[in-house]
């Protein structure tokens, strides 16, 4: 655990003031739109805001809001963060002081404390299971991304970008999720769970019946095998130079399967063009 977590860590379990969170945020985020929103929306106590603040503190030092660690923070931290809250800007009166809202838990902590957990409507306990697998998800891939090379070659530069694009796909997945659980949080609404999960219609796809689609079938599956060879043979879609076969794990097990359900298919085309040739 950094400095960076344990200062969060005992703002989260401290009173969780919001000026307090606005100087982390400050010193933690990148994205200065959203320092500067919820610095103006906090000055007129913006009840949504103070959420969205907790989301952006603890996500810009890579912890999850949801799932936050026990409170094990090294005393001298907690007792710096202390001082930092004692500290009261030229300006402001005590009473001043007093009257800023600590909003110090969400009801969803409450139940946790209690060990309640299962008063949550289920929609509710699925929305943070996904959340938090997600959540998890992300910090793996940036560490992922992370250990790649830093030279620039075309794998290394691809594979940072793919992993980009990855964590990009689950960050906006997240603000979604985030937006229903805030609302249930701040005034108790209880989505429905088409809304958050369309049921997804499953599209049989037309089998080709003409000679001419069957022909155009079996070269595109042939195509697409050659390219999931060179996947396995060379780490890309094209024929390499140089051998760099794809190491054994989870990634080669897809595109092993994924051949050998083409392959099938592709004998079923093969079998229907040579019955119609032999027809002709």
């Amino acid at each position: 655990m950094n400095n960076a977590q344990k200062e969060v860590i005992a703002w989260w379990y401290g009173r969780r003031d919001y000026r307090s969170g606005i100087a982390l945020l400050s010193r933690y985020c990148r994205n200065k739109t959203i320092i500067n929103t919820l610095s103006k929306h906090g000055k007129e106590k913006f009840q949504p805001s103070v959420k969205k603040l907790h989301y952006e503190v603890t996500k810009a030092v890579q912890l999850n809001w949801l799932n936050m660690p026990d409170d094990v923070v090294l005393d001298k931290t907690r007792q710096d963060e202390k001082e930092s809250l004692a500290d009261i800007p030229p300006g402001k009166t005590q009473e001043e002081e007093k009257n800023i809202p600590s909003e110090t838990s969400f009801p969803s902590e409450q139940r946790k404390k209690s060990g309640d957990e299962n008063q949550y409507p289920r929609v509710i306990r699925r929305l943070k299971y996904e959340y938090s697998n997600l959540y998890n998800k992300r910090s793996q891939l940036h560490k992922s991304m992370g250990n790649v090379e830093q030279t620039n070659t075309d794998k290394n530069n691809q594979l940072r970008s793919d992993f980009l694009n990855e964590i990009k796909s689950i960050s906006k997945q997240l603000e979604f999720y985030f937006g229903f659980l805030e609302k249930y949080e701040t005034a108790g609404t209880i989505p429905e769970e088409t809304e958050i999960w369309p049921p997804v219609k499953k599209q049989v796809p037309e089998e080709p019946k003409t000679y001419p689609e069957l022909k155009k079938l079996m070269w595109s599956l042939k195509s697409e095998q050659s390219k999931d060879g060179f996947r396995l043979l060379y780490q890309q879609r094209t024929k390499a130079e140089k051998e760099n076969p794809m190491p054994k794990g989870s990634k080669r097990d897809v595109i092993e399967l994924r051949m050998k359900l083409r392959e099938i298919k592709l004998k079923e085309i093969l079998a229907l063009i040579e019955k119609m040739e032999n027809a002709d």
